[in-house]
């Protein structure tokens, strides 16, 4: 199939269509089906921690059988994808789609699928954050749109609450380029079969649809399955935490009041220079940014400091990402000292030792695969 893909998508709590081009699916890989898992920023360009295990992937066909699961997934890098094949007994449509995440969590912009006949379908991580789930923006644009999803976090370590999610992918998909009549998006994150989260570990079974499409069945569970990264096992990343970590930002679409008004959001601390606002993700609380006529009880740019009671009201952030449009820029500072590089949150006063550019080239950018 060639061309342009219109999906699905919800953006302000109501659906819209989101246009995938080629570039936004994997390659077939006979004799199955191929699963792309592309994942917020990090670092090098992004959102921190973003990156982590590749989740495992279970495909089911309508009836809810069980058609194959991906292995030996590895783990995918910020900003990056991931294309894993998933080997099937038939050439069955693989019409769901059951992800368990690994023991280092991930959030997760959009999946799409090509199947064994080349049929493509996706699922962005808006749908995460609408369903009640833990999200935060991802950065990531998807090829040929200019859009920015938001991102769903999934993990095993305990540390976010989902564990995986399914999705029912042609429920995605607009044949159209127009939202069906009589969807919307309480119902299809109530449904449970279109989309929702888990918080078990290992999720094994799906919710489909039967016959009627009204009411849904659990499918039946004819496999056994061990993560590819044990879920007991401690995050290498459990100490790299949020709360030393901010995000520059001035653009309307990572907006400080809905992040800081979420009770699901996790992620950096933002600072929204179109909004002239600051939100701490610690209690999710709002402040002004300082200027000519506020200087207390409020977040300094140039500082890079929230001011409270005419002091800093913390050590500096250890990494500082800049978001910012074409035209902004934002020169890395070099660590003075290897303590500098290696210093736990919180830790005394010392300058930064990483600020990364994150100045947007060009709309057409996107994920690369992770290696």
């Amino acid at each position: 199939m060639a061309g342009i893909i219109d999906i699905i998508g919800v953006v302000s709590s109501i659906l819209g269509i989101i246009q995938f081009t080629q570039e936004a699916f994997p390659e077939t890989k006979k004799p199955g089906s191929s699963v792309r898992i592309a994942v917020g920023l990090d670092e090098n360009g992004g959102l921190r921690n973003a990156g982590g295990s590749v989740p495992n992937v279970i495909l089911f066909n309508e009836d809810g059988e069980y058609l194959g699961q991906s292995k030996k997934n590895g783990d995918v890098k910020d900003g990056s994808f991931s294309d894993v094949t998933v080997t099937q007994s038939s050439r069955q449509q693989a019409t769901y789609g059951l992800f368990q995440a690994g023991h280092e969590a991930i959030c997760v912009a959009y999946t799409s699928i090509t199947w064994p006949d080349g049929s493509q379908y996706a699922v962005t991580g808006d749908w995460g954050e609408a369903c009640g789930g833990s999200w935060y923006y991802s950065n990531v644009y998807i090829h040929g749109s200019g859009y920015k999803p938001k991102c769903m976090w999934i993990g095993s370590d305990g540390k976010r609450p989902q564990t995986g999610f399914q999705v029912h992918y042609p429920e995605f998909r607009s044949a159209n380029s127009s939202v069906p009549a009589g969807k919307d998006v309480k119902k299809m994150c109530d449904s449970k079969a279109p989309f929702q989260f888990f918080t078990t570990p290992s999720p094994k079974s799906i919710d489909y649809w039967i016959l009627d499409g009204k009411t849904t069945a659990k499918s039946t569970l004819l496999f056994k399955h061990d993560l590819n990264n044990d879920a007991s096992q401690k995050s290498r990343r459990a100490a790299s935490t949020s709360s030393s970590a901010m995000v520059i930002t001035n653009t309307t679409h990572h907006s400080v009041q809905e992040l800081c008004g979420s009770e699901t959001s996790s992620g950096p601390d933002l600072l929204n220079l179109s909004e002239k606002s600051f939100c701490r993700m610690s209690d999710k609380k709002i402040f002004p940014q300082c200027d000519d006529t506020v200087n207390d009880n409020c977040f300094n740019a140039d500082s890079r400091q929230l001011i409270v009671g005419g002091k800093a009201a913390r050590s500096p952030y250890a990494l500082v990402w800049d978001w910012q449009t074409p035209g902004k820029t934002f020169t890395s500072k070099v660590a003075t000292s290897a303590k500098i590089a290696a210093r736990e949150p919180y830790a005394a006063p010392q300058e930064y030792n990483n600020i990364v550019d994150w100045s947007i080239a060009s709309t057409e950018s996107e994920p690369v695969e992770s290696t």
